[in-house]
């Protein structure tokens, strides 16, 4: 079989453009990468524990071992009393 004659697939082609595209355009990859890494640190590093305003932590348990309040540990809610929101106990 030539290699005119031989047909590809649909994945092979679909990969060998991905391939060509990373490598014309490895530069802007690159300087794409820091803004990358600092998205990923500021967003998603804090985000499990942001669960520890849920809890009541207790450092000797840990957050795993602690008591899972919910929003009782907010003290209340937003309430709306003559068409204003009022934060307290419902």
């Amino acid at each position: 079989m030539t290699r005119a004659t031989r047909s590809r697939g649909p994945l092979s082609r679909g990969l060998s453009a991905i391939n060509r595209d990373l490598r014309r355009n490895a530069v802007l990859y690159l300087m794409a990468l820091p803004g990358g890494v600092v998205l990923f640190v500021v967003n998603y590093l804090p985000r499990p524990r942001i669960i520890l305003a849920f809890m009541n932590y207790k450092a000797a348990t840990g957050t795993w071992g602690s008591v899972w309040v919910g929003l009782q540990g907010a003290g209340g809610g937003v309430a709306m009393k003559g068409g204003v929101f009022s934060w307290g106990k419902l």
